[in-house]
């Protein structure tokens, strides 16, 4: 999945190696899986 600039900030500080052009690997369980959909969700569409 590609990752705009605003949906990164939601790694923190990770958003500015992205920035910079290096590649980031997340690794996300199971159960955070849900919470990290919404909060794309979100930072796509503005609603929550």
């Amino acid at each position: 999945m590609r990752l705009t600039p605003d949906e990164m900030r939601l790694f923190g500080s990770r958003a500015d190696d992205w920035a910079r052009g290096g590649d980031i690997d997340l690794v996300v369980t199971a159960d955070r899986l849900p919470s990290l959909e919404a909060e794309l969700r979100t930072a796509r569409t503005g609603v929550a």
